[in-house]
């Protein structure tokens, strides 16, 4: 080339982009999931600042979400258990599943010149055939007819002390 040739050379300043550590943690029986995008979020992975965040609980099999926390302030979900966190700062999610009670039948065998109901300060009154969760304090009311008392209250064929008892599985009430 001959002549006198002019190079210019443009350099913009590239800036940082600011990235955030996001970690998550679970408790008991169940998962947390994070994405980008379509990518998933490994805990300890960084992102940039001012990515949106999608993500879901899972409860296993018996389980069921207790708290949901995100920087230590509780977060809602949807039916579904997604939510979404838009990252301005470090990111710390905690969700925490419990287990949920088992229910049990209690079945009230009416004894003949005895009036019994069953009750708990939870649901109140209990029918028969109804079903109770696991852990449920129930008070027996028995009520003899006229001239005939009430000997002892069983509760699957074995005498109790007192007027109560704790669901623990099916039950059978005499």
């Amino acid at each position: 080339m001959e002549g006198d040739c002019t190079i210019s050379v443009v350099i913009n300043e590239k800036t940082a982009t600011e990235k955030f550590k996001v970690e998550y943690t679970t408790e008991g029986g169940g998962s947390l999931t994070v994405k980008n995008g379509d990518a998933e979020v490994a805990s300890g992975d960084e992102v940039e600042k001012g990515t949106t965040l999608a993500c879901q609980v899972s409860a296993g099999d018996g389980y069921k979400l207790k708290t949901l926390t995100v920087n230590d302030v509780e977060m809602p979900t949807d039916a579904a258990g997604k939510f979404t966190v838009e990252v301005t700062e470090a990111v710390v999610i905690k969700a925490v599943f419990e287990k949920e009670p088992s229910e049990f039948t209690v079945i009230i065998e009416q004894v003949e010149n005895v009036s019994i109901t069953l009750s708990a300060e939870s649901i109140g009154e209990i029918e028969s055939g109804s079903a109770v969760a696991e852990g449920t304090v129930v008070a027996i009311t028995a009520t003899a007819a006229e001239g005939y008392e009430v000997e002892g209250i069983y509760v699957n064929d074995m005498p109790i002390q007192g007027l109560m008892f704790t669901v623990r599985g099916d039950c059978r009430v005499r």
